[in-house]
């Protein structure tokens, strides 16, 4: 497997459980079937290993959870039941809808066949990640495998939606950042290098098939899904660093305007906001504050209805993560301003550029950024 490393850990909006009242956490089995089944002398082999949840009827959140990773794993539209029925139920469709249509006059080589399912289930937090491993050969060149990761609130049941995480806007403004970690990746200024390696950029975009990690939330990409089949996976992430980085980077406007026109505007409000709740996110909802630790202090609720906040801390407690993302934010204001000092000329050539042009693409931004000293003055001399 290819893979292409974008940590992406904005997940704002995630539903975690309460604080306020016991959540029932998961026990795990794993569930082995090996087992050659035989129809019109065809054989099918299908190896499962189901990670079930052995205590799912404690809860009614575990047991919705267990339901619907059965679906998941066995293909499976509609069921209830166990997973051993679960098991025979899949075996059947399978055998009914591949060997039972199948000519007789098709070669024998043609028509061995096998299914490989597995799966993993993980506490993250107060998430459950499930992730399903599967591969099948049903006759032709070569086989085929994917993965699939599901995120379930252990408190609240319910799978988590991209749109939980990322509204429309950011969701368009994840597409950029693959794009250019994928050009990163594979040594690539552009699509037409991306092509070359055997992407379809069209369809570069961000997906359903993500998993939240400990470090951050990877969205995965399978054979055909942004490439062809010799590309292979490929998994994108988002880390820390880089989420300290959009903080610094919302604060750009802002600390431009002080530093060119020494005064400030409300210009800047949306992106001020936008740092101000990643900050925030990072100390209350996904750990990441050495002090606080892996604590969640912060719930949603009515996540459907616009995802009301709330608290579930002291009064002390809330006053010094108030504290703490001011103190977050002032930081990259400050790592913000100290860039843009260090780099003053390409901030007014990118600047008189954009006054004349009003556009810029994402080339035309790199080559002025890329300039030496020298080159930007010859470049002001021949403008003037």
């Amino acid at each position: 497997m290819k893979r292409v490393i974008l940590l992406f850990l904005v997940f704002a909006g995630l539903t975690f459980g309460s604080c306020r009242r016991q959540t029932v956490m998961p026990q795990f089995d794993i569930v082995v079937t090996d087992t050659v089944a035989v129809r019109g002398g065809i054989p099918c082999r299908f190896q499962y290993a189901f990670t079930s949840i052995a205590n799912a009827d404690e809860a009614p959140a575990l047991q919705a959870i267990q339901e619907s990773n059965m679906l998941y794993f066995f293909g499976l539209e509609h069921f209830q039941g166990g997973v051993q029925e679960a098991v025979d139920w899949s075996i059947g469709q399978f055998m009914d809808e591949y060997i039972g249509t199948l000519d007789e006059s098709v070669p024998q080589w043609e028509t061995e066949m096998e299914m490989a399912v597995e799966s993993e289930a993980r506490v993250v937090d107060t998430l459950l990640v499930y992730t399903i491993s599967s591969s099948n050969y049903t006759g032709g060149a070569h086989g085929m495998y994917s993965i699939n990761c599901h995120n379930y609130s252990i408190a609240g049941g319910y799978e988590l939606a991209l749109s939980d995480l990322f509204d429309a806007a950011r969701q368009e403004a994840l597409i950029g950042l693959i794009r250019n970690k994928l050009y990163e990746q594979f040594g690539v200024t552009g699509d037409e290098g991306l092509v070359a390696q055997g992407f379809f950029p069209e369809y570069i975009s961000t997906t359903e098939n993500f998993e939240v990690t400990e470090d951050g939330i990877t969205f995965y990409y399978n054979p055909y899904d942004i490439g062809c089949y010799a590309l292979g996976a490929v998994d994108v992430t988002m880390s820390r660093e880089e989420l300290e980085n959009k903080i610094a980077t919302l604060t750009g406007g802002r600390v431009a305007e002080d530093l060119v026109f020494h005064s400030i505007t409300t210009g800047a409000s949306n992106d001020i906001e936008q740092a101000t709740k990643v900050a925030r996110s990072m100390i209350t909802r996904f750990g990441m504050n050495e002090e606080f630790g892996m604590v969640a202090f912060e719930t949603v609720t009515n996540q459907y209805l616009g995802g009301d906040t709330s608290l579930a801390c002291s009064e002390s407690t809330a006053a010094q993560i108030d504290e703490k993302v001011v103190a977050a934010v002032r930081k990259q204001y400050d790592k913000a301003e100290q860039l843009l000092k260090d780099n003053m000329p390409k901030l007014h050539e990118l600047a008189k550029y954009l006054y004349e042009k009003e556009t810029i693409t994402g080339d035309e931004f790199m080559e002025i950024l890329n300039l030496s000293p020298d080159q930007l003055t010859t470049t002001r001399m021949e403008t003037n």
